[in-house]
């Protein structure tokens, strides 16, 4: 039952990204809500090879959108890439 619940719960949260996504366009921040939502569920749920991609889009959004970026998003991107190589 649980499962199910958390099926129904990550399909309204696509439902919700893709709404957004066609009302606001995909760089805007309420997408950006929406993702960070989705991959948290999916974080919960353990799928990390998913909530990854997600969660950069969500940074790339924010860096975008809010230039000059703050310095903490600032450093959270130059961490991951640095991390990564």
């Amino acid at each position: 039952m649980a499962a199910n619940l958390r099926r129904k719960t990550r399909a309204y949260f696509n439902k919700f990204l893709e709404i957004d996504q066609n009302s606001y366009g995909p760089e805007n921040p309420d997408v950006a809500r929406d993702l960070n939502n989705l991959a948290r569920k999916l974080q919960v749920a353990n799928r990390l090879d998913e909530a990854e991609p997600l969660m950069r889009r969500v940074v790339d959004i924010f860096l975008k959108v809010y230039a000059p970026p703050a310095i903490g998003i600032r450093t959270c991107k130059q961490s991951s890439t640095t991390t990564n190589t």
